[in-house]
C-alpha cells in the first residue's frame, strides 16, 4: 500500500501545506511547513553539495534530523513506516525534487532505516507516468546501456562501471536461467547510433545511461568524439519508438568521481592537463536532473531512478551492483528493490552522508512495476560459444576514449574501411585496444575469431596459426596449408567472397612477427592475405596490433591508430582501481610512481607493484633520476626483454642494488 504526500497552497519555496492521503484519496494528515528563508539548513538544502566528504557527515546527520523535524514533523512522520509514498508535485513544487528529503530522520532513525521509499511523481500537465498500458516483458528481458564519455570532457570511470553491471546482468541470465539481452553502447554513442538502436523491433525494457550530464540535457558524442549536448526534447525524439515498451530508466548522469585522481596529482605537485579540464568544468548546478527525468516520466510513461547531485562513480557502480539483482533475481518491485539496495551500495561505496539523498525515484507505478526476465536456457554446446578463442575482458581498462570510439566507427558497415590497425610501441596495450574493442562490438558480426601470430624463426608458424583460427572459430572448413603458394592461390578467391557476403570479425595479434628488422614481410605470401582480408569490399572487418605498420597496405582500407601513453589522470585512474585505497597514497609514493612509469601501462603496473612494496625500498633518489631510470626500462622492452626480467631489474634499482 502506498501514500500520497500532496504539496499544496504553495506560496514559497519555504512555505506551503503537505497533505497525506491513503491509495484511496482519503485523507489521513496535513501540515503546513514554514521555514526560515535565511536559515543555515535552508541554504544546505538549495546546496548540499557543500557538505560532502568525510568532514560533513556530522553536517548532513543534522541536517536529517532538521527536515524530519521541520519539513514532516511528527504528525506525518508517524504515519511513515514500511511504506512508498508517492510524492505529488503540482508544476509550482518543483523545486521540492531539489530538497534532499531522503535524508529526514527522527532521532537516529532515517527514511530507508525505516523502510520507507519516497517517490516522486509530476502533477497538473502532460499524461503522466502510467497513462499508457505498456507492451509485457516478451520472450526475452531486453537492456539498452549506454556509456558516453566524450574526449574533451572531464574523464568518466565509465569502463569499470559498465564491466561490472554487465558481469551482473550476464551472471543473473547464465546462474538463473532467465531470458537477458544485454546491449552496451559505448565508444561513439551518437545521436544516430542511439537512434538506431532504439528503432531496433521489439525495442527494449530497460534503459541504463551512465554519462556526462547538465540540466536538462545528456551530453552524448559527435562523430569526431567531441560532445554533443542533447536536449530532454531531442532525446524523448530519439527514443519514442520505444515508448510502448520501455520500463524503467536508469539515470547516472553528471560529472563522475575522476576527481579523486586529480587530487592525488595535486598532492604530488603534478600537473596534467586532463586534470586542469576536470577542474575546471562546470559541474551540473545543484539540484535535479529535473529536465530529463520529467521527459521520461511524462513523454515515455517509464519509471526512472536520477541523480540529484554528482554521482561518485563507485556509488554508481555499487548502487547498479545492488539494485539489478534484486530486480532481475529476487524480482522485487522497483521501489522495494532500490529500498534494499541503498544501504548496501552506501556501505560497499562510500558509507553515510550525501550519497544517501543523490538517488531520486520518479513515477508513481514504481510501487508495483516488477522486470521479471521469462525463463531460458543455457547452451552448454562448447561450439556454440562465442568468442571462444578471446581472452576474458580484462577488470581493469582505462583511456583510449578517442581511439577506440574512432575504430568504433571505421569497422562500422559502410564506413570505408577494411579495418583498423592499432599502432603502438610493446605494452602501451594495442592488444588491450584490440580486445577491448572486439567485445564491444561483437553484436554487429556474425562471428569473430582472434588469431595470435607466434614469434619465431619458423616461418610456416604465423600460417599454421591463422589456418588454424580459420578452421576453429570461423568454422572454415577445407582450409588448406596457407604456406604453399599453390593452394594459398587457390583458397584466396573463396575466402574473398566469404568475407564480402558474410559479417565477420577477425583479429591478429603482433604484426610485427611476420615482419623483417626492415619492416618487410619475411615470408612474400602474406601481401597477398592481407590483400584479400581489406581488399573484399564487405562488411566483414579486420583488427591488426603492432608497433610497426606492415609494407604495402592500402591506407584507405587500413586505417591506422596510434596508441599512445596514457595521461597521469588515466594513469592514476588505473591504480585506483586495483587498490580502491590508492587515493590515499603519498604525494612522494605518487610522483615517483608516474615517473617511472611515464604513461606506459605495462610499466605503470610494474611501478604501482613496486613502490608499494613495504620493504628495503631505498631513499627517493628524485625525480631525474628516476627519469633514467623509466628510460632505460623503456629501451629494455624495446629490445624485447621479457616482462619478469624487467620486473626485475626495476625491483633491484628501487632497492638500491643496481642494474
Amino acid at each position: 500500500m502506498a501514500l500520497v504526500l500532496t504539496a499544496t497552497d504553495i506560496q514559497s519555496p519555504t512555505r506551503w501545506r503537505w497533505l497525506l492521503s491513503d491509495e484511496t484519496g482519503a485523507s489521513c494528515a496535513d501540515r503546513v511547513v514554514d521555514l526560515d528563508p535565511a536559515s543555515a539548513q535552508v541554504a544546505a538544502l538549495r546546496d548540499l553539495t557543500a557538505l560532502a566528504g568525510p568532514a560533513g557527515t556530522a553536517d548532513i546527520a543534522a541536517l536529517g534530523e532538521w527536515i524530519g523535524r521541520e519539513i514532516f514533523g511528527p504528525t506525518l512522520w508517524a504515519y511513515l513506516d514500511d511504506v512508498v509514498v508517492v510524492v505529488a508535485l503540482p508544476p509550482a513544487a518543483g523545486f521540492l525534487t531539489g530538497y534532499p528529503l531522503e535524508l529526514a530522520a527522527s532521532e537516529g532513525r532515517s527514511l530507508n532505516d525505516r523502510l520507507v521509499t519516497l517517490v516522486y511523481e509530476f502533477t497538473g500537465s502532460g499524461p503522466g507516468a502510467g497513462a499508457r498500458l505498456k507492451e509485457p516483458v516478451g520472450d526475452v528481458l531486453r537492456i539498452l546501456a549506454l556509456y558516453s564519455a566524450p574526449t574533451r570532457e572531464a574523464p568518466l570511470n565509465l569502463r569499470q562501471e559498465r564491466f561490472a553491471f554487465a558481469t551482473a546482468v550476464r551472471r543473473i541470465e547464465s546462474r538463473l536461467r532467465r531470458s537477458v539481452e544485454l546491449r552496451v553502447l559505448q565508444y561513439g554513442v551518437t545521436r544516430e547510433r542511439l537512434r538506431t538502436v532504439a528503432e531496433e523491433y521489439p525495442g527494449w525494457d530497460i534503459l541504463h545511461v551512465s554519462a556526462h550530464g547538465l540540466l536538462g540535457s545528456l551530453v552524448l558524442e559527435d562523430a569526431a568524439g567531441a560532445p554533443d549536448p542533447v536536449p530532454t526534447a531531442e532525446l524523448i525524439d530519439l527514443l519514442t519508438p520505444d515508448r510502448r515498451r520501455l520500463k524503467f530508466v536508469t539515470l547516472a548522469v553528471c560529472d563522475s568521481g575522476a576527481a579523486a585522481a586529480a587530487e592525488v596529482l595535486d598532492t604530488a605537485g603534478l600537473e596534467d592537463p586532463a586534470a586542469k579540464a576536470l577542474a575546471a568544468a562546470e559541474h551540473p548546478a545543484p539540484g535535479p536532473v529535473e529536465g530529463l527525468a520529467q521527459g521520461f516520466v511524462r513523454q515515455l510513461d517509464a519509471v526512472v531512478l536520477a541523480m540529484r547531485y554528482p554521482v561518485n562513480d563507485r556509488f554508481a557502480a555499487a548502487l547498479a551492483g545492488s539494485l539489478y539483482p534484486r530486480l532481475l533475481e529476487q524480482r522485487l518491485p522497483v521501489a522495494r528493490a532500490l529500498t534494499l539496495a541503498l544501504p548496501e551500495a552506501l556501505a560497499q561505496a562510500s558509507g553515510p552522508g550525501l550519497s544517501a539523498a543523490v538517488p531520486m525515484l520518479y513515477g508513481a507505478q514504481a510501487e508495483h512495476l516488477v522486470l521479471n526476465p521469462p525463463s531460458g536456457t543455457v547452451s552448454l554446446d562448447p561450439a556454440a560459444v562465442r568468442m571462444a578463442g578471446f581472452d576474458p575482458e580484462p577488470d581493469i581498462f582505462v583511456g583510449r576514449t578517442a581511439t577506440l570510439a574512432a575504430a568504433g566507427a571505421l569497422l562500422a558497415p559502410d564506413s570505408g574501411a577494411a579495418g583498423v590497425l592499432f599502432l603502438g610501441r610493446r605494452g602501451t596495450g594495442t592488444t588491450s585496444c584490440a580486445l577491448e574493442l572486439a567485445y564491444q562490438l561483437q553484436d554487429r558480426f556474425g562471428a569473430l575469431a582472434w588469431c595470435r601470430l607466434p614469434r619465431g624463426e619458423d616461418l610456416t608458424a604465423g600460417f599454421t596459426a591463422l589456418a588454424a583460427t580459420l578452421r576453429t572459430q570461423l568454422g572454415i572448413v577445407n582450409v588448406p596449408d596457407l604456406s604453399r603458394p599453390a593452394d594459398l592461390a587457390a583458397f584466396l578467391p573463396a575466402l574473398r567472397r566469404l568475407l564480402r557476403e558474410s559479417s565477420l570479425l577477425l583479429v591478429l595479434d603482433d604484426a610485427g612477427a611476420l615482419l623483417t628488422a626492415q619492416a618487410g614481410w619475411r615470408a612474400p605470401l602474406w601481401s597477398d592475405i592481407f590483400d584479400t582480408l581489406t581488399g573484399h569490399g564487405g562488411d566483414s572487418r579486420l583488427i591488426l596490433t603492432g608497433d610497426v605498420t606492415p609494407p604495402g597496405l592500402d591506407a584507405r582500407r587500413l586505417r591506422v591508430l596510434p596508441v599512445g601513453r596514457l595521461t597521469l589522470l588515466e594513469e592514476l585512474q588505473a591504480v585506483m582501481q586495483r587498490d580502491p585505497a590508492a587515493p590515499g597514497i603519498g604525494g612522494a609514493q605518487a610522483r615517483r610512481m608516474l615517473t617511472l612509469a611515464g604513461g606506459h601501462p605495462m610499466l605503470l603496473t610494474l611501478a604501482d607493484r613496486a613502490t608499494r612494496s613495504s620493504s628495503g625500498v631505498s631513499a627517493d633518489p628524485g625525480e631525474a633520476a628516476d627519469q633514467r631510470l623509466h628510460e632505460t626500462l623503456v629501451a629494455r622492452i624495446d629490445a624485447g626483454d621479457d616482462w619478469d626480467t624487467i620486473a626485475g631489474h626495476l625491483q633491484r634499482a628501487l632497492h638500491g642494488e643496481g642494474a
